[in-house]
């Protein structure tokens, strides 16, 4: 809900079938955005920083997954189960090749193995709308790389039943992470960060 708007002033709380119709119709003229909680959220055009941050994790997540396996900028099918989302990760690790999924759907819980936001803007919504979206939809893990801080939140246990998770981790730069899905890899921060 949007902050400051009174809560009985009525609003439109849009679905996932109603945005499609939006689109195919052209009303958003090509802008690219996401649908969370009923609301049309527009993506921020990209900085140089979260270009830079972005290809820096892609590269780095490359290195202890397949390539195949990474997906950027597009949803993880919560939509699916929750008509009035429908959020896009900044990359995601799926368990299997992309080309895999050409013709049978995502299933976040068990497909998505790490969603990534990079938060330039969207720090507090990230930690609150997405956090608690990936948890309720079974994500496994979620990071959320705060690049104005330097930081990496890590969140695991997804709760499945109320949403967010009960294991959130911040990094420093200075510190090293392994995904739950490769214990063995050893991750900097710093290497996320330019």
């Amino acid at each position: 809900m949007m902050p400051n708007v009174p809560a009985d002033i009525p609003r439109k709380k849009f679905t996932r079938d109603e945005c499609f119709a939006i689109v195919e119709k052209g009303i958003l003229d090509g802008k690219q955005f996401e649908l969370l909680d009923g609301e049309i959220i527009f993506k921020v055009d990209c900085c140089r920083k979260h270009i830079t941050v972005s290809t820096l994790i892609l590269t780095v997540l490359a290195q202890h997954f397949l390539s195949l396996n990474l997906m950027t900028r597009a949803d993880v099918e919560i939509g699916r189960y929750d008509k009035h989302n429908d959020p896009e990760p900044d990359l995601s690790v799926l368990r299997h090749p992309i080309a895999h999924y050409v013709d049978r759907g995502i299933e976040p819980a068990s497909d998505v193995l790490l969603a990534v936001e990079l938060s330039v803007l969207t720090l507090e919504l990230d930690k609150t709308v997405k956090a608690n979206l990936y948890g309720k939809h079974g994500v496994r893990e979620y990071w959320i790389v705060d690049i104005e801080k330097r930081q990496l939140i890590v969140h695991r246990a997804p709760d499945t039943e109320n949403g967010g998770y009960s294991d959130i981790q911040t990094y420093a730069e200075t510190n090293t992470v392994s995904p739950l899905e490769k214990p063995d890899a050893v991750i900097r921060v710093a290497d996320l960060l330019p």
